[in-house]
């Protein structure tokens, strides 16, 4: 950043309104340097400073207890997209159904300041579950966990059933 204000003859202040959200405080003739400044030297500002400063990640962590699951494949793309529409980025996490992974990387997601957590685990760490619940809004996939009061997205298996056999019922099965 004090390469790029060195370059366009401003202040390191001026070249952060630029690229936080104080960019109509500079004048165009200052915006104008300032932007060509950051195409000619390449600069890219770093995303991990910005969210220290901002208090904001724009991360998500996922959970899941098997990345080689077609559901969880299907869960995380969905997720995934979502996340990219909304200006956040995914930090996927897999347990390999392994206790001691999970409670690894619920401590690492927890380090990376995540902004949410979505868990399709085995959910063994209620205490740890719980205390990320305090922080951060959290989503349970598929799997209700036992004393975590949380929202929860996935399918009625009974109801399921229920309709399969009806719709097999219907067809004369």
């Amino acid at each position: 950043m004090l390469d790029v204000a060195e370059h366009a003859r401003v202040s390191k202040a001026s070249v952060s309104r630029f690229i936080g959200e104080d960019r109509a405080l500079l004048s165009e003739a200052t915006a104008k340097r300032i932007e060509q400044a950051i195409s000619e030297l390449g600069y890219r500002p770093n995303q991990m400073a910005r969210g220290l400063k901002r208090g904001r990640t724009r991360l998500i962590g996922m959970l899941v207890a098997d990345i080689r699951n077609p559901y969880s494949i299907a869960v995380m793309h969905g997720v995934e997209t979502a996340c990219r529409q909304h200006g956040y980025s995914l930090v996927v996490c897999n347990t390999d159904r392994d206790d001691e992974q999970e409670r690894q990387h619920l401590a690492a997601l927890r380090s990376y300041n995540i902004e949410g957590l979505i868990v399709n685990t085995l959910g063994h760490h209620l205490d740890e579950l719980r205390e990320l619940h305090r922080e951060l809004p959290m989503v349970l996939v598929d799997r209700k966990v036992d004393l975590l009061d949380s929202d929860l997205v996935g399918l009625d298996n009974p109801a399921a059933v229920e309709m399969a056999l009806d719709h097999l019922e219907a067809r004369g099965y």
